[in-house]
């Protein structure tokens, strides 16, 4: 393994220190070990009876390939490598039918890897085009019955993880397309209707409302007896915010695409919450009734990616830059700020991960430093640094353990980890998010997460 490049910026060199690459150049060691033979991966899945999807583990590889191909040795044979995966991929593709499209464990996902590794060999451009004809054609199957059931929402419709925000996240990288381009419009304006008005007993909110049957769990369903609206990044409002603002940005813009985002953004303005520490939170859910209303029911939030502060504080800061909303600008650095100033307590975390973890607060804090360039992240992104490589384990299969709680007894949990390799809840995850201080990004694995 090649020495670790340091970043040019001098604020940031600051940060980088010996123990810093010791730990990352054995959890690279660790990880390129284990996927330089795909096959013996494959059995080591299986006896270890992983649970993540198979389509996110090589989007997850490959997107890991393409990030660290400058680092691993020369033995190696980087082209080799990715034509195992790829050939892998179209396996995947052929023996699994009809996949469905979301950005994480469907085509979407698939396409981020491919096109990490169609930017590092420069090979497997015909595939895409091939790949990206196929994605096309079943979203131009899927979004009028999303349009046609529009009124019965769920979050899988239109969400970060499984619905059109996310895939729209992935056709923007090839945007300058003709037909990708009109495709990302069609969901811009899919998305644009959610941020209409409806009516729902007699009160009239907007359209991204999700009725109770339409709650992922029995418990949510219970919860919002009359519905509620989902603010997160991951399954709520801000994947779509966050997806049509980056559009703007990048020059694509739709009839009502601007209203959209200051609608959006006027409800995070209104349910965002200031504690007495002055430190912003956002509630996961606002129920029906709170909403109506415009009343803010704070709940216990921790500074995750998924469902947390830094997943909308960022979507907002996009969303502001993008329509010129002084207001949401600053209520979104107040809101990162204070997560900057935070203690380890007050994070609420307790895994190292990318989707619920501190991997997850990294990133966002990264996103946001190279925004804006302020010394004040730069701080959290050190302790953060910190608290990540003492997660690191020699004995684990990938390094990094994904720590989560699983409900046992009604309301009864237990904490489990499990040895896990994607972006969103493994190891790769957390190793992309510690090499981004040290090294130049090669790939656009942040956009995957709609950051």
């Amino acid at each position: 393994m090649k020495l670790l490049y340091n970043l040019e910026l001098e604020r940031v060199k600051k940060v980088i220190d010996v123990d810093t690459n010791v730990v990352l150049l054995k959890s690279l060691n660790k990880m390129v070990g284990i996927i330089k033979d795909p096959y013996r991966l494959n059995e080591l899945l299986v006896d270890k009876g992983n649970s993540e999807s198979i389509v996110s583990i090589y989007s997850s590889i490959c997107i890991f390939i393409g990030e660290v191909k400058e680092l691993i040795s020369e033995d190696i044979d980087i082209e080799d490598l990715s034509y195992k995966y790829m050939t892998m991929i179209r396996q995947i593709i052929r023996s699994r039918g009809q996949l469905r499209v979301p950005l994480f464990g469907g085509l979407s996902d698939l396409g981020y890897g491919i096109n990490s590794i169609y930017k590092s060999t420069g090979y497997f451009k015909r595939f895409i085009d091939s790949f990206n004809k196929l994605i096309i054609s079943l979203i131009e199957d899927e979004l009028p019955k999303l349009i046609a059931d529009i009124d019965d929402l769920k979050a899988e419709s239109f969400d970060t993880m499984a619905g059109m925000a996310g895939v729209a996240s992935y056709l923007l990288l090839y945007k300058d397309e003709d037909k990708i381009r009109k495709c990302i419009e069609d969901i811009f304006r899919y998305l644009i209707m959610l941020t209409e008005e409806k009516e729902v007993f007699g009160q009239k909110v907007l359209r991204y409302y999700l009725s109770p049957d339409n709650h992922y769990s029995q418990k949510e369903r219970e919860c919002y007896t009359n519905g509620s609206f989902n603010l997160g990044l991951s399954h709520g409002i801000a994947g779509p915010l966050s997806i049509l603002s980056t559009g703007l940005n990048e020059e694509i813009e739709v009839e009502g695409q601007k209203k959209a985002i200051k609608n959006i953004l006027n409800d995070l303005k209104t349910f965002s919450c200031i504690n007495e520490k002055e430190f912003v939170y956002w509630p996961e859910r606002v129920g029906f009734d709170d909403y109506v209303n415009r009343r803010v029911n704070m709940g216990a939030n921790r500074a995750s990616w998924c469902y947390g502060s830094p997943g909308i504080a960022r979507a907002m800061y996009l969303g502001g830059k993008a329509v010129d909303d002084e207001d949401s600008i600053i209520l979104s650095l107040k809101a990162i700020d204070g997560l900057a100033k935070m203690n380890i307590n007050q994070w609420r975390l307790n895994s190292p991960t990318v989707c619920h973890g501190y991997a997850g607060l990294l990133v966002v804090m990264e996103a946001m430093y190279m925004d804006t360039g302020s010394i004040n992240y730069i701080k959290c992104i050190n302790k953060l640094k910190n608290i990540l490589l003492n997660f690191y384990k020699e004995d684990s299969i990938f390094g990094f353990m994904n720590i989560d709680t699983k409900e046992v007894d009604n309301e009864a949990y237990k904490i489990i980890e499990e040895d896990k390799i994607t972006l969103l809840q493994g190891s790769i995850g957390v190793i992309l998010s510690l090499l981004a201080i040290v090294k130049p990004m090669e790939t656009n694995w942040m956009k995957h997460l709609l950051i």
